[in-house]
Parts: structure tokens; sequence; C-alpha cells
């Protein structure tokens, strides 16, 4: 259990940073959408 939980603070590390890059590649696509010559 130890090792396991050393693992998924790493994974809660991870997992922070691809929740950052997909709120910025969902407002990206959000922006693509919005725009008016789409």
């Amino acid at each position: 259990w130890a090792n396991r939980n050393g693992n998924f603070n790493e994974v809660q590390a991870l997992a922070g940073n691809c929740c950052v890059l997909r709120s910025v590649v969902y407002k990206m696509k959000i922006y693509d959408t919005s725009k008016p010559n789409k």
C-alpha cells in the first residue's frame, strides 16, 4: 500500500497536468467553433 500511495501521488500530479492541458485544448476547441468563418 505504501508503494501504491506513492504512485498515487505521482498519478494525481500527472492527472492535474492532464486536466490543465485538457481544459486548454477544450477552450481552444470552443474558440475554433466560435469563429464566424467556420
